[in-house]
């Protein structure tokens, strides 16, 4: 049996991110999930690993989720690294 439980820890944080950056609640702009999916700024950090369906069926959707995650965690290691560094 598979529950669905809420997103935790990185995945929670940026599902949140993301729909506080766009989501419009307005009839007819569709869910903050298609809203996201939708999202076309690839200059943010977050676009490589913005909330969307995973499809089962293509592992290469599932390997850029995971290499976003990659590089978003990458990032995020550096810059507490840096204000190690600047708190010394």
């Amino acid at each position: 049996m598979i529950t669905s439980a809420a997103p935790k820890g990185l995945r929670r944080f940026v599902n949140q991110k993301c729909r506080e950056c766009l989501y419009d609640p307005a009839p007819g702009n569709g869910t903050w999930r298609q809203q996201v999916e939708a999202c076309t700024s690839n200059l943010c950090a977050l676009f490589p690993v913005r909330p969307r369906p995973i499809s089962h069926n293509n592992s290469s959707s599932i390997a850029l989720e995971i290499s976003g995650f990659d590089r978003l965690a990458r990032f995020s290691d550096a810059a507490s690294a840096e204000r190690k560094v600047d708190e010394s």
